[in-house]
């Protein structure tokens, strides 16, 4: 892929002239070099300028197509962005025409009008969609009022928020606020069953990135996003698998085998099933949930709503769920295939944790384990009726979400004190700042700029763990510092139970053999 010339973050660049060679710093494209290796990329336009690959594309078509779907997308809320975006493309569309061209005065317009939605418009659709006008006006005249008669056209358009984006599921977060707005729960929570049926489960846990994104933190602060999603899910007064009226299994399409009933699982078998193909989800446990059920804890996640999120909701759809048949043991890929499936999806999650690389870590140690076998293990007792209860103090190390709900379900079960080792700085863990907030609120003490150096063991029982205490070199605000031992700093933080909640692998041993 060549790059010719464009407009970025508010830089011209034009490789067909040696007087501007370089491109702009903040101008990275490799992600579209990698878009689709046998359909290049001609152009590229978004709301931070424009790129041209193809000296053949016409680069008023290429805007006129951008301005379409902004016309057409305009919430019509105000003025500058509804009027501004129809006339701009009416105008556009006017000059792309084979046979003709814009006069000075019409040019002038199309300046001033986007001008106007920059500086005007409430939204971010109608500030940002003239950006890569006006650099091809201010930069690219002739360019841009040159029709070249070829244009590609295949071309794949988005319109999208910061929300949307930051999103890993991408659910469109403006339109089922709006519905919120209208008192329609109902419509709000099927814009979020379109992406995924855990709508109720994700409003209790979602680690909402889109939070992070929103552009009201530039103002009064972000919309709460997460609990709206509950408050959806929740105002309809039951669990969304009711939402499915009870159907029959596809017979006229491939037969299509999950294996996994965790959240990526139930997600693929769900889409799979609306899109009207037979799924089997296979499960070694005898519940659904994957690491929802067994990861976060009882006073986060009620287990019974993510049960009517989970198998329920593929039981209405015609899926089965087959419960406690394990995968590498009961069955392999080659028996699915055997057994008539034509796909299979592996949806085993990072289930195993991971200890903190002390020697005594394949040891059975008493007190000594990592935050998914902790987890697990309470999960398992509450289910039970038999919950559990330790005496002693309790110390994890890490500071991410396992982290957290390792903590606070300690202080719910345990007689002791509960204490956090983290290498770095508060402001710089991992864990959602609610939680951390929480966990303060419960008594948890934490332990910053600490780093753990040894299990304290006597008669294979875990009596304390030896720490040391760190400084940054460097920026204390940046991940990349340096941290280095303060010498002279050991101490022996007492306890009976040490969880290591530093991280998830997958379990290799699924695939041997």
């Amino acid at each position: 892929m060549k790059t010719c010339y464009g407009f970025w973050d508010g830089e011209p660049f034009d490789l067909r002239n040696a007087s501007l060679e370089e491109l702009p710093a903040t101008l990275n494209i490799e992600e579209l070099e990698f878009f689709d290796g046998s359909n290049p990329v001609d152009a590229f336009v978004s709301h931070r300028g424009f790129i041209i690959f193809n000296l053949e594309v016409s680069l008023i078509k290429v805007l006129r197509d951008y301005w379409e779907k902004a016309s057409e997308n305009s919430c019509g809320k105000c003025t500058p962005c509804r009027n501004g975006t129809a006339l701009v493309y009416d105008l556009l569309k006017k000059a792309s025409g084979d046979k003709h061209s814009l006069s000075e005065k019409d040019w002038k317009l199309i300046e001033e009008v986007c001008t106007l939605m920059v500086e005007s418009s409430f939204c971010g659709v109608g500030q940002t969609v003239p950006v890569s006008l006006i650099g091809a006006l201010k930069f690219f005249p002739e360019d841009l009022k040159k029709n070249v008669a070829y244009t590609s056209a295949d071309q794949y358009s988005v319109v999208t928020a910061p929300c949307i984006e930051a999103c890993p599921a991408k659910v469109n977060i403006p339109r089922y606020i709006d519905y919120i707005k209208e008192s329609r729960s109902d419509l709000a929570t099927g814009v979020l069953l379109r992406n995924y049926p855990l709508v109720g489960s994700c409003g209790r846990v979602c680690v909402h990135f889109c939070e992070s994104a929103c552009r009201r933190r530039k103002l009064e602060g972000p919309v709460d996003i997460k609990n709206l999603k509950r408050y959806a899910a929740d105002s309809l007064g039951e669990s969304v698998d009711h939402l499915f009226k009870p159907r029959r299994s596809p017979q006229n399409k491939p037969k299509v085998a999950v294996i996994g009933a965790g959240g990526a699982g139930i997600t693929c078998a769900y889409h799979l099933l609306l899109a009207g193909y037979p799924v089997d989800i296979i499960e070694s446990k005898d519940r659904a949930g994957g690491m929802a059920l067994t990861g976060i804890p009882q006073y986060r996640l009620p287990k019974d709503l993510l049960s009517s999120e989970t198998s329920k909701v593929i039981e209405n759809l015609g899926g089965r769920v087959l419960f406690e048949r394990e995968f590498g043991k009961d069955f392999s890929i080659d028996d699915l295939f055997s057994d008539g499936y034509k796909a299979i999806f592996l949806g085993v999650g990072c289930a195993k944790g991971t200890k903190l690389g002390f020697p005594e870590d394949e040891e059975k140690i008493v007190g000594y384990t990592d935050g998914i076998d902790f987890l697990r293990q309470v999960e398992k007792s509450v289910s039970k009726e038999r919950p559990l209860h330790y005496e002693g103090d309790t110390v994890i190390v890490g500071c991410g979400n396992v982290a957290m709900d390792c903590c606070r379900t300690a202080v719910r079960i345990s007689s002791g004190k509960v204490s956090v080792v983290y290498r770095r700085t508060e402001q710089l863990s991992p864990a959602d700042p609610v939680e951390l907030h929480e966990a303060h609120q419960e008594g948890v003490s934490f332990h910053w700029l600490t780093a753990q150096k040894q299990l304290v063991i006597e008669n294979g029982k875990v009596t304390g763990l030896l720490c040391c205490k760190l400084k940054v070199e460097g920026d204390p605000n940046s991940r990349k510092s340096k941290l280095t031992e303060i010498e002279v700093s050991e101490f022996v933080i007492p306890c009976s139970k040490v969880i290591a909640a530093i991280g998830q692998k997958l379990e290799k041993e699924l695939f041997v053999g």
